[in-house]
Order: structure tokens, then C-alpha cells, then sequence
């Protein structure tokens, strides 16, 4: 082991706030890009679809949609959700700095996800986890919306036209 190699960080501490801090910086990136990816489909689907009846009349541009919106009205609830969880929490600790103490020094005796709750963390881990997944959803259908009219399609509604059956 070569000794002259000088550590990233001087302390455990010290790392650990870097990576609280690259944490809240991804975070706030997944947010800023998965809202504007989501404005951007709304527009890519107006914009080659180009009216309401098109986009009414291709199955996949709707649910490209329909991903967005509900991505959109999900990342608002559960922002919502989020924020009162906290705010509760700092409301708590506020309201009695004794017990908020004792619960910082327990904390520093095992790992935990102190001072937040368990519900910020699940709420937290579902929102980007729907940050990415409702717009990469919406995406796919985007492409495939594209190409919707394309000859396999057609072959598709055919069948399902002759048959009534869905393939």
C-alpha cells in the first residue's frame, strides 16, 4: 500500500457530510429534469401529434399523457405529504428541545435515519422513484405513439377489428 497517498477526507464526519450533501444535490436535479422532461412530453406529443383529435385518436399518446399527468398530480401529493411530515417533525422538536437532544445522542450511538421520520424516508424513496420510472413510462409510450400508424399497427387493429378478439 503506497503511503503517500493522501485520504479524500480527513474524517468519517467529513464524508459523510459530502455525501449529504451530493444526496439533497442529486435529489434537487432528479426534481428540476424529471418536471421538465415531463413539460417536454407534454409538448413532443402536441407538437407531432399536432391536435387534440390526433392525440384522442392514438391510444399511446394518451397514455403518454396520462403518465404525465399522473406524475405530475403524484409528485405534488406526495411533495405535500413530504413536507408535512417534516414540518411536524421540526414542529415536535421545536416544542421540546430536551427530548429532541436525547434523541440526537441516541442516534449517534447506532445508524439511523434521524432526525427524519420513517414516513419521509418511504415517501421519499417512493417520489424518486416515480420521478423516474412515470416519466420514463411516458417516454416509451411517446415512442411507441410515434409509430403507432407504422404497418405492424395496422396489422393489429385489423385483427382486432375481424375478430373482436385483442391479440
Amino acid at each position: 500500500m503506497n503511503k503517500h497517498i493522501s485520504p479524500r477526507f480527513k474524517t468519517a464526519g467529513e464524508a459523510l457530510d459530502r455525501l449529504g450533501r451530493d444526496f439533497n444535490d442529486w435529489s434537487e436535479i432528479l426534481t428540476t429534469r424529471s418536471i421538465q422532461a415531463a413539460y417536454a412530453l407534454i409538448a413532443a406529443n402536441w407538437a407531432v401529434h399536432s391536435s387534440v383529435d390526433a392525440i384522442l385518436q392514438n391510444i399511446w399518446a394518451k397514455r403518454s399523457l396520462v403518465s404525465v399527468f399522473v406524475f405530475l398530480g403524484l409528485n405534488l401529493v406526495l411533495s405535500y405529504f413530504i413536507t408535512g411530515s417534516l414540518y411536524r417533525q421540526y414542529y415536535r422538536a421545536e416544542s421540546n428541545l430536551d427530548a429532541w437532544e436525547k434523541e440526537y445522542e441516541k442516534s449517534n450511538k447506532q445508524p439511523s435515519a434521524w432526525p427524519y421520520t420513517k414516513t419521509s424516508e418511504i415517501l421519499g424513496a417512493a417520489l424518486r422513484a416515480i420521478k423516474v420510472w412515470m416519466v420514463v413510462l411516458a417516454t416509451l409510450f411517446f415512442l411507441v405513439s410515434l409509430f403507432y400508424d407504422a404497418p405492424f399497427f395496422e396489422i393489429i387493429k385489423n385483427i382486432k377489428r375481424e375478430t373482436g378478439v385483442s391479440p
